[in-house]
Parts: structure tokens; sequence; C-alpha cells
């Protein structure tokens, strides 16, 4: 079992994520708290991963300045669900993206197992916040050393370096995230 948690640096809150092997492979969970222009969310999210790190199954529940929120998010054969909805445009995408959490980078940092540069592109299913819907987001990946990626998303347009620890957790993410130095073990 590992865990971290982070501070935001863009707006006042947390989130806290936790990875543990299970029988099928392993489980994300985690919890975010943070205040929005529109008011305070308090978010529980889990993701269920198979053992080559592809994304099963996700749920996000909490609530908000509009109420409460209830996502169930399954990768499916024929593509991914969203509260029991086909997706159109998503489904070539292996990893999920929650928007309000560093926790998910983790996916396709695990997944992609690169070497001290490597590079790869994915397209991740990028569940937007506060929107509730799931989009397409290009995203690239380059291990730069041992713990340091170069990260970007031509479709926000966002680039960062990120560091990790060993258990493939983004433990800084500017200039969104940094590690909450009170809660992190």
């Amino acid at each position: 079992m590992s865990s971290f948690c982070w501070r935001r640096c863009d707006l006042p809150g947390t989130d806290c994520a936790t990875l543990t092997t299970t029988e099928t492979g392993y489980l994300l969970l985690g919890h975010a708290q943070f205040q929005d222009p529109a008011g305070a969310i308090d978010l529980h999210y889990s993701v269920q991963i198979s053992p080559s790190w592809r994304t099963e199954v996700a749920r996000v529940e909490g609530s908000g300045p509009h109420g409460a929120l209830r996502l169930h998010i399954q990768v499916r054969p024929d593509g991914w669900m969203l509260n029991g909805d086909l997706v159109p445009g998503v489904a070539d995408c292996i990893d999920i993206d929650l928007s309000f959490t560093p926790a998910t980078n983790l996916l396709a940092i695990r997944r992609l197992n690169l070497a001290p540069g490597q590079s790869a592109d994915v397209v991740a299913a990028w569940l937007e916040f506060p929107d509730s819907r799931l989009t397409p987001l290009r995203q690239r990946y380059e291990r730069l050393s041992e713990l340091h990626y170069g990260y970007r998303c031509p479709d926000l347009p966002f680039d960062s370096v990120l560091q990790v620890n060993a258990a493939g957790f983004v433990t800084s993410y500017p200039p969104l995230w940094e590690p909450d130095k009170f809660t992190s073990r």
C-alpha cells in the first residue's frame, strides 16, 4: 500500500490518495476537498485498475455548490460508459484522468513504465470538472530522470515537469499541486 497527499496551489484545497494491490489488480482511492469559485467541493473517488494498469471502473461521489454528484465510469469492450451511457470519442482511451486530482497520472506512469530518456504519447479519457463529462485529452510523458517526467497536454495547453515517488505518485505538479507536508505519509 502506498499513499500520498497534496495541497492545491491554485485554490484552497487538499487531496489524499491510496494505492493498494487487490486480487484482480490495483485500487486507487482518494478524497479531494477544495474551494472553487462556485463554492466548496468534497469528492471521494476510486479507480479499479487491471494488472496491466488499464482503467476498468472509476467512481466519483460527493457534493458541491450545485448539489450531490455521483458518477460511475466503466470501460467495456464497446467503449467507455458514463452513468450507463456510451461516451463517443473516448473508445480507444486506456487511462482515466480525473481533472481535479494529480493521483490519476500514476496510471499512465505505471502502465508506460518508461526508461529515462523515453517518451510516449497517450490519449486519456479526461473527466472534466465540474462539467462531469468525458473527453479525449492528448498527453505526452517524457521520463527525464528516475523521478522526473516532462508532461504536456497540447489540448489545454499545459506543460510541467512532474516529480514522482517510487510508487509512481506525482509528488510535485507545478504550478497546481505540491506535497501536503502535514498529511503526506
